[in-house]
């Protein structure tokens, strides 16, 4: 009895050991498809457009005004306005007979967020940059088709926003989001999702703001590119939490297996 019972436990322990182990590769197996999948890109490259599709305006570079007063011209204080189109000059008593001239007027500088067709072209982009990036053993089929269904759902929704009664503001973010998820189902990356959705979510709340004034850079931000900033931001944030984990994992595997999966 007492030389069997050491062969009883060990296939016990062997047994408590097998799901351990299985997790564990699975574990494995995770962490380097991701790594040779590159989650990252896919986010970054959509954060790149949302933010490279902000619109802006120069704002002038000196804007004076004058009252005009028993034909004398008198500087006066003045501001623009939140469109950054006119000047307001200072309240003037109400006996007083004054015109006012202004001079200096912002310029439209930089407007590609307004075409849909900037955001169909850099959605296809940004997919395709993706899916190139992807270790050649991990270009399957199945993760082409994803792909693919990701970029035309994608631009599908920028396309025919109008018929399914999507204002336009919130068609480009919902597209690129859109985008996003699908591809995460290919990728099984749960946080593509969550990133995705977080982003739209950022960009619809600021879609519809006011026109902000940037001093420094002495420019104005119309609607609804305040939206588009905010959902690249998020984007790129996820991408770079997505990039540094697959970073982490890659040494740690480095380590247990001296295999270099990049």
């Amino acid at each position: 009895m007492d030389h069997s019972s050491p062969g009883t436990c060990e296939p016990s322990s062997a047994a408590e050991a097998a799901p351990e182990t299985l997790e564990l590769i699975t574990r494995i197996t995770n962490l380097a498809r991701n790594i040779q999948q590159r989650v990252w890109v896919l986010p970054l490259t959509l954060g790149l457009t949302a933010i490279l599709a902000t619109s802006f305006f120069s704002k002038a570079q000196s804007i004076q005004c004058w009252r005009m007063v028993n034909a004398v011209a008198q500087p006066v204080a003045c501001t623009t306005t939140h469109a950054g189109s006119i000047a307001i000059p200072e309240v003037l008593p109400a006996h007083l007979v004054a015109s006012f001239t202004f001079v200096g007027t912002p310029d439209f500088t930089w407007h590609p967020g307004t075409s849909p067709w900037f955001w169909i072209s850099g959605t296809v982009f940004a997919v395709s940059v993706s899916f190139a990036l992807v270790h050649r053993a991990n270009r399957s089929r199945m993760l082409f088709a994803t792909y693919l269904l990701a970029a035309f759902a994608g631009c599908a929704v920028i396309a025919v926003h109008g018929i399914l009664g999507i204002p336009i503001q919130m068609a480009h973010i919902l597209g690129i989001a859109l985008a996003l998820c699908i591809a995460s189902f290919a990728l099984r990356s749960s946080f593509l999702a969550i990133i995705a959705a977080v982003s739209f979510l950022a960009g619809a709340v600021l879609t519809r703001h006011v026109s902000d004034l940037v001093p420094f850079l002495n420019i104005w931000i119309p609607p609804p590119s305040q939206g588009y900033i905010a959902a690249g931001i998020v984007l790129i944030l996820g991408s770079a939490v997505l990039y540094a984990n697959t970073r982490h994992s890659a040494r740690k595997l480095r380590r247990l297996y001296n295999v270099n999966y990049y």
